[in-house]
This record gives structure tokens, sequence and C-alpha cells, in this order.
């Protein structure tokens, strides 16, 4: 768990570092990269293995059970809409993206909260885990 945790984290670090013009692109891949880090730990720690997919908008609806919490992550209380989600999946996997620094300085922080909200999932379930082993 802690190595694609601490993979997931330094990737959104690295983006909020690269928001500039010349790194755009490259920031967006990191953070939708990322997102997608914390989202298959997240399966794998309550499924047992892996995600069969590394689409952000799937795996945060096969998340959403999880917790009260994640459904809620990706919504805005602004009157003009912020689209994280589809953000992410276009980073990945649109060579045509293009993204202004205004626009994507929203969302480093946007994808910290799932990484946050996932490693306490994460921590209480395997505590939950070594309690029943016992």
């Amino acid at each position: 768990m802690g190595i694609f945790l601490t993979q997931a984290d330094r990737l959104v670090s690295y983006a909020e570092q690269r928001i500039d013009w010349e790194y755009l692109c490259e920031s967006a891949f990191a953070m939708a990269h990322a997102a997608v880090c914390y989202y298959r730990t997240l399966f794998y720690v309550y499924h047992g293995f892996e995600a069969d997919t590394c689409d952000v908008q799937i795996l945060h609806h096969r998340s959403r059970t999880f917790s009260g919490e994640l459904p809620l992550l990706f919504e805005s209380n602004e009157s003009r809409s912020i689209h994280t989600e589809q953000i992410l999946a276009n980073a990945r996997y649109d060579p045509k993206f293009l993204i202004m620094p205004g626009e994507l300085i929203q969302h480093p922080d946007r994808v910290r909260k799932p990484g946050e909200l996932v490693t306490g999932l994460c921590k209480k379930r395997i505590a939950l885990y070594e309690r029943r082993a016992r």
C-alpha cells in the first residue's frame, strides 16, 4: 500500500511544481496518474485483486461505496463547475489535450483530497484485516 500511495503523493507534488506554460500537459498527466494510483490502491486493499481499468472516472465510480465522502470529492460548490474527473481522463488519454495554467492550478488540491481519504480508508481496512487475523 505505502509504495503506491507514496508514489502518488510524489506525482501530485511534482505536478504542483510543473504548473507553468512549458509543462502543463506533463503536470496534468502526473496528476491523472496519481489519481489512478490512489484509486487502484484503494480497490486492491478492499477487494484483494487488481482493478481491470486505469480510467479515473470508472475507478471513482466503482469506489463510491467505500466511503460517503468519495462520491463528493470531485463535486464543486462553485457556480462554474470544475470537471476534475474529465480533465484527469483527458490528460491521460487524449494526445491533443490542452489546458490553461489558471484552469490547472485548482486541480492538485482536488487530487490530493482523494489521496488523503484513500490513505485513511486503506489504513482502517488493513487494521480491520489485522484484527480479524488474530
